[in-house]
C-alpha cells in the first residue's frame, strides 16, 4: 500500500472546470504499471464515491 500526504497543491487553470475545481478529465492522470514498465492514462468516472455502494448494504 501506498500513502501519500499532499503538502502543497497548486494547479493550472486550463484543467480547472466550471466550478473551479480540478476537472480529472482535464488533468489526464496518469499511473506507473510495475508489471509491465509502462505508464497508463488514467481516464473517465466510474461511480460516486460515497454513495454507489449504498445499494450493496
Amino acid at each position: 500500500m501506498l500513502e501519500v500526504e499532499g503538502k502543497d497543491v497548486s494547479a493550472d487553470e486550463t484543467i480547472l472546470g466550471e466550478d473551479g475545481k480540478i476537472d480529472a478529465d482535464r488533468l489526464e492522470t496518469i499511473s506507473y504499471d510495475p508489471s509491465h514498465n509502462t505508464y497508463v492514462k488514467v481516464q473517465g468516472m466510474i461511480g460516486h464515491a460515497f454513495h454507489d455502494g449504498n445499494v450493496l448494504k
